[in-house]
């Protein structure tokens, strides 16, 4: 996906072939930081995904001790 686009009065200052050069170096450049800041992203990502899903693991444990202790009456309401 081609991004970047010169003037026509570049093409004509510089000619066509130079001009169409530089716009192919520049959105090879920006392919290649597409990619990276996609790699990157994906790392984070997955990073903060494992994070979120031992957090969530950690709120299951506690809400079912809760939920048992409530069951128990260890919190001392006398409803069981």
């Amino acid at each position: 996906m081609p991004v970047a686009k010169l003037s026509r009065e570049f093409y004509e200052r510089f000619g066509d072939k130079l001009t169409d050069e530089l716009v192919n170096c520049l959105n090879a450049i920006e392919g290649s930081y597409r990619a990276e800041l996609r790699d990157l992203f994906d790392a984070h990502f997955g990073r903060f995904e494992e994070k979120l899903e031992r957090r969530l693991a950690d709120l299951r444990v506690e809400l079912h001790s809760t939920k048992a202790d409530m069951l128990s009456g260890a919190w001392g309401c006398g409803y069981r």
